[in-house]
């Protein structure tokens, strides 16, 4: 579901997520406060299929890093245990994909569900 403009609870999850979009090089903010993000190409977070591109660029960005990691381990003659995964590297990307997902659920529920 699209909508028009942020609900209040929308625009909690909203402030998180800005947090993810730093300023850019030339000071500008990488996020508006209408609800649009910049992730190499503008988001606009109101609209249901910004958010679902965005969340699967990140799950796809997650997954093919974890593969890297275990392929790597693979490669260096080591087993694929809990150890081999450095998810600190993915940690920034998971988070921020958690909160995209509240922000799809909280717009979809229209604030119904808490």
């Amino acid at each position: 579901m699209d909508c028009d403009k942020l609900s209040p609870k929308a625009l909690k999850i909203f402030e998180q997520i800005k947090t993810y979009f730093p300023l850019d090089p030339w000071s500008k903010p990488q996020w508006v406060k209408e609800g649009g993000v910049y992730n190499n190409g503008w988001y606009d977070l109101r609209k249901k299929n910004d958010r679902q591109r965005l969340i699967k660029w990140h799950e796809g960005l997650i997954g093919s890093t974890i593969v890297l990691f275990a392929r790597s381990a693979r490669d260096s003659g080591n087993k694929l245990t809990r150890s081999v995964f450095h998810f600190k590297g993915c940690k920034k990307w998971i988070e921020l994909t958690i909160l995209l997902y509240e922000l799809d659920f909280q717009i979809e529920t229209l604030d119904f569900i808490d």
